[in-house]
């Protein structure tokens, strides 16, 4: 299913009177929107007259007439996705997305002219273990965040030819009770557009070295869609076939927070490119943290860092965060966590050396 990119007032058209949304505006005429329903950014804008940057479901006024998931964005989730996405969680058959975490019944509860508040009280339940935990409170603050490379060295004549819009989400989740050695992972994931047929886009995850060993938690990702360079793996995104890629904690560049990058051509001219940078502190550093199991392999290895390639359907990528897990805490079990998503559009080679600096990448076309 072809995806037609919208710009801002078409997205606001088709969410008027589907779905309370809220617009925050920021600098060099950038805006996030943000709808209730799910508890999403929907929409994110580097400049006015750009188009949405992020990917939203080609039929989105339908998907938001009914109780559908997939509206597109940037969404919570909380894994591992075996535990709680599968009917039959031992053979990973029958997936579903549980209604009460997605779309759910967020509501927003702050506003400011820099950020906004969703939350989502509900009931979840662990299809492995049986377990059902009650009154689950998921709270979501997404504030505009202002670009943190203004001031980097080599980037100022740059930074000028591009445009940019960002976002930090303070993720919080609240599981009241006991149910023993609990391991659940709040789970962050942003949608995208594959960019054009002919010029795919590339997702880049920073690593510590060449001797990694990515994660294949589908299918085995075929190396014509997967590279391992020195200090980053690069992953194919086109939306003609499902694959999942992750990367181990103890494989994260240490230096510092980790990341995930997204880089994609704009339109069939390959003149105007997308970078999109999904990074945290809050993202597990060893396997002991990170409970996301591989379908492929579920004894083998975890990643806390993925991304996913979606098959022709609907023609779409992700890039996903796992946070760290929730811990005990009074009578039950607490983790906030925060994450920014920054996006910067402009020239293609412009683009790609924002791209080196942002990730850490001593290499990218």
């Amino acid at each position: 299913m072809k995806n037609k990119t919208l710009n801002r007032g078409k997205l606001i058209e088709i969410l008027g009177g589907n779905t309370p949304y809220f617009v925050l505006e920021g600098e060099g005429g950038s805006s996030l929107v943000f709808i209730e329903r799910g508890g999403r950014l929907i929409g994110a804008f580097p400049k006015k007259e750009s188009k949405n940057a992020l990917w939203a479901h080609p039929q989105l006024e339908g998907i938001l007439q009914t109780d559908e998931w997939n509206a597109g964005g940037d969404r919570l989730w909380l894994s591992p996705e075996q535990d709680f996405f599968y009917k039959n969680p031992q053979k990973f058959e029958d997936w579903f997305c549980p209604k009460a975490l997605d779309p759910g019944n967020y509501k927003f509860i702050r506003f400011s002219t820099t950020a906004v508040t969703f939350q989502n009280i509900f009931d979840f339940s662990n299809m492995r273990t049986g377990d059902t935990y009650k009154d689950v409170c998921v709270t979501r603050t997404m504030n505009y965040l202002s670009n943190p490379y203004v001031s980097e060295p080599g980037l100022a004549k740059t930074l000028k030819k591009i445009s940019y819009v960002g976002m930090r989400s303070i993720d919080e989740v609240l599981i009241k009770g006991n149910y023993g050695h609990l391991r659940i992972n709040p789970w962050v994931i942003t949608q995208v557009n594959p960019g054009p047929l002919e010029n795919p886009g590339i997702v880049i995850v920073p690593i510590k070295g060449a001797d990694v060993q990515p994660v294949h938690y589908f299918d085995r990702i075929p190396d014509e869609r997967l590279t391992v360079c020195r200090d980053h793996v690069s992953f194919k995104i086109d939306g003609k076939a499902a694959y999942k890629l992750g990367i181990k904690p103890e494989d994260l560049d240490p230096k510092g927070e980790a990341n995930i990058g997204y880089l994609m051509d704009i339109d069939e001219t390959n003149q105007e490119s997308l970078l999109l940078v999904r990074r945290s502190n809050s993202v597990p550093r060893s396997q002991a943290q990170c409970f996301d199991v591989p379908k492929r392999d579920p004894n083998g290895p975890k990643g806390s860092i993925q991304c996913y390639n979606s098959g022709p359907g609907l023609s779409l990528g992700e890039i996903e965060l796992q946070l760290n897990p929730l811990k005990r805490k009074d009578q039950g079990y607490y983790q906030k966590a925060v994450s920014d998503l920054l996006i910067f559009q402009g020239p293609r080679k412009d683009i790609a050396e924002v791209a080196k600096i942002v990730l850490h990448a001593s290499f990218i076309q």
